[in-house]
């Protein structure tokens, strides 16, 4: 975990369990992607190796591709808003 790019403000958020979060911060302890997935911080584990990883991640890309531009791109701004915990804006800023 980098510390400076505000992963340790949002981990505890994201695992909705502060004692973890500290846990994680302070042991610096590795894990693979079975316990990422129970903890809450992947949204899923894909089998195989690179390719299949690869391979997927452009299924779930083509799927958002195929949506509405409109309605994708403000879902990513109020996810981003909701994120810092700030108002959107009509301009398009949080």
């Amino acid at each position: 975990m980098a510390a400076d790019i505000g992963t340790l403000q949002r981990l505890p958020r994201l695992t909705g369990n502060d004692s973890l979060a500290r846990e994680l911060a302070l042991t610096g302890r590795f894990f693979d992607a079975t316990t990422a997935d129970r903890l809450g911080l992947v949204s899923r584990v894909v089998a195989g190796g690179k390719s299949e990883v690869k391979e997927e991640a452009m299924r779930v890309a083509r799927e958002i591709a195929a949506l509405s531009p409109v309605a994708t791109l403000g879902t990513k701004h109020l996810r981003a808003c909701g994120r810092c915990q700030r108002r959107p804006s009509l301009e398009g800023t949080c």
